[in-house]
Formats: structure tokens, sequence, C-alpha cells
């Protein structure tokens, strides 16, 4: 994903853009999930499908923690 946008402004993570723009309008995510992840309790967390989860990798939701895919 990385190059996904030449805006110097946005936030990134590993190099990779997560908003497309400079007023957090336009989110952006990888296709993969190459890690075990946990949501916690009280914690909302939101992915952009189609997502692919390593063979190797778990993703727990924690109870009360909430993990929707859009």
């Amino acid at each position: 994903m990385s190059g996904a946008t030449t805006n110097a402004n946005v936030l990134r993570a590993n190099g990779d853009p997560q908003w497309l723009d400079t007023y957090g309008v336009m989110k952006a995510n990888r296709n993969s999930i190459g890690e075990d992840i946990t949501v916690p309790n009280n914690v909302n967390a939101m992915t952009i499908g189609p997502i692919e989860i390593g063979a190797t990798n778990t993703i727990t939701i924690a109870n009360g923690g909430v993990w929707s895919i859009v």
C-alpha cells in the first residue's frame, strides 16, 4: 500500500498511509493481517474488507470489545 498517497501530512504506520487525506476523511488499511491482535474490553475496532488473516495468526475479541469489518 506504500505510495497510495503523496501527502506527507497524513498519519502513517510502518510507512503505510492510514489516512489518504490531511483531514482524516478517507481511511486506508492493508488487505491482510500478519500478527496476533487482541481487541480489548471497551474498544471498538474497524477494518475495511476484504481482509485475510494469516494462517498462524489469531484475532481475539475480549468480552466487551467489538471488531467490525465493513
